[in-house]
């Protein structure tokens, strides 16, 4: 247990890091598929919005 304590200077600031890391990468990563999810939507309305014009015309 000696060991933890005198290594603590060096343990930390890597937990700190992990504490914000994480949360920021979860929230990253949900808005990121977000916008591919809204941009995927946007260009599937557009794809059927050219299909039917070509199917009238």
């Amino acid at each position: 247990m000696r060991w933890l304590i005198s290594s603590w200077p060096q343990v930390w600031p890597n937990l700190a890091a992990n504490v914000l890391w994480v949360p920021l990468a979860a929230v990253h990563h949900w808005l990121t598929r977000r916008e591919i999810r809204h941009l995927h939507q946007q260009h599937r309305k557009a794809l059927a919005a050219a299909l039917a014009e070509r199917s009238t015309s």
